[in-house]
């Protein structure tokens, strides 16, 4: 018997969230004053990170991975 194929696509939301969160986390790391647009940035590179460390590559890895694997960000795809 054969089963048909099925395209699994995994939504991860919140991930607006997740950045606030990190963005948060780095603010209370700094010892300095740091301009609000390069917390930003960093951010979001470290949100973008972590998204693939912990989410991604796991769905990934699994025996019959997702198709695609987005963040849904405040109603948007990211």
């Amino acid at each position: 018997m054969t089963f048909p194929i099925v395209p699994i696509v995994a939504t991860v939301t919140k991930f607006d969230t997740f950045l606030q969160d990190m963005q948060q986390k780095l603010e209370d790391e700094e010892n300095e004053e740091v301009d609000d647009d390069e917390l930003e940035k960093l951010a979001v590179i470290e949100a973008d990170k972590g998204f693939e460390q912990h989410y991604k590559k796991p769905l990934e890895s699994m025996q019959h991975p997702p198709r695609v694997v987005m963040t849904l960000s405040e109603g948007e795809i990211v």
